[in-house]
């Protein structure tokens, strides 16, 4: 039923430092205020937390169940 409300929002890489690309949020509502998921892709994510000892290309993201609940639209 969730799916039913759901809206893609591709964003750029601007929106985090550690985005290297195509970023993305998934929302219930227009507004996007509260995203039920985020990701995007960390290519460099690897390197940085390896101390550059590691590099691996990397997509991914967060879901938040709780965000699925009963009132999606409203406030937690």
């Amino acid at each position: 039923d969730a799916l039913t409300h759901a809206r893609f929002d591709a964003l750029g890489d601007e929106a985090f430092d550690y985005y290297d690309g195509m970023a993305f949020d998934i929302a219930t509502s227009d507004d996007f205020s509260r995203p039920v998921a985020t990701g995007g892709r960390y290519d460099r994510l690897v390197g940085e937390i390896s101390s550059g000892s590691r590099h691996a290309r990397a997509i991914g993201c967060v879901i938040r169940p709780d965000r699925f609940g009963p009132d999606m639209h409203g406030a937690d």
